[in-house]
């Protein structure tokens, strides 16, 4: 989701830029949507919900089916990414410069996702596990197999 979110966060504000009669605004809009949604997505409360529960993750079951990488880009592009992307098209119709700071909010939820990848991925190595959650936020766990064998 990363590049998805934050490429279609730099074309809306490359579509935005253009639109405008001056890119200063613009540029300032796409920096305040940026800081504003990742600041806004890294500090939600849920993410507190999300800790709590992952203090005592469950052994991923045997039957359990992962998803693919692009099913998981696919149902994670509904509802936001798809919706501020319309709104943004819509804007560029009408004010260049609040389509501007919906371009910023589609990479600032990108860069929102890429703290949070990091972070994962990082608690991953350092506890030889890899870390899976349902479509309800529950964690499973599974023991990295380059980790357990010898």
């Amino acid at each position: 989701m990363t590049p998805v979110r934050i490429g279609l966060g730099l074309v809306g504000l490359s579509l935005a830029s253009s639109f405008a009669p001056d890119r200063g605004p613009a540029l300032i809009g796409f920096a305040l949507g940026t800081i504003g949604l990742t600041v806004a997505a890294l500090a939600d409360p849920r993410n507190r919900f999300f800790q709590a529960q992952s203090a005592a993750p469950r052994a991923l079951p045997d039957r359990a089916r992962c998803a693919s990488n692009w099913q998981m880009t696919r149902a994670k592009l509904f509802p936001s990414t798809v919706g501020v992307s319309l709104l943004t098209t819509a804007a560029l119709a009408f004010e260049p410069v609040l389509a501007a700071i919906l371009a910023g909010a589609l990479a600032g939820m990108g860069l929102a996702s890429l703290v949070t990848g990091v972070n994962l991925l990082w608690t991953e190595r350092q506890e030889g596990v890899q870390v899976f959650a349902d479509d309800r936020g529950g964690l499973f766990v599974r023991e990295d197999a380059a980790e357990s064998s010898p």
